[in-house]
């Protein structure tokens, strides 16, 4: 009898839960550990070691290969550039730049110290 073997573990159970549908169309059963855990206290997330994605030991090795391209996948199409965000400080004037992944953030101006938002 086959025992259950974890192969990847997340730190956001709806991450596993994507992932164990996805594996679940592939014909392996999956079950999750920890994820309910982390999910309602989330702070508890590297005590426990977070959401553990687990399988059955004889399905272990395709799983983790899928588990692998999924992460390759996801971070390839992450790894676009935004264009730079140009504007003028609201406080003292100064031209910023800022790169366009912090768009829409809070960042402090160099030149006052004043908070500025960023446009998205």
């Amino acid at each position: 009898m086959d025992k259950l073997v974890t192969i990847a573990t997340f730190d956001f159970p709806a991450e596993a839960q994507t992932i164990k549908l996805l594996l679940e169309e592939q014909g392996i059963e999956v079950f999750l550990a920890d994820d309910s855990l982390v999910g309602m206290n989330w702070f508890l997330a590297n005590a426990v070691g977070g959401a553990k994605l687990r399988v059955l030991e004889s399905y272990a090795e395709r799983a983790r290969q899928f588990v692998e391209e999924y992460r390759q996948t996801s971070r390839q199409s992450h790894e676009f550039e935004l264009p730079a965000v140009d504007f003028d400080c609201e406080e003292c004037g100064h031209a910023l730049t800022f790169p366009g992944q912090r768009r829409g953030g809070v960042e402090t101006c160099p030149h006052c110290n004043q908070y500025v938002d960023v446009p998205e």
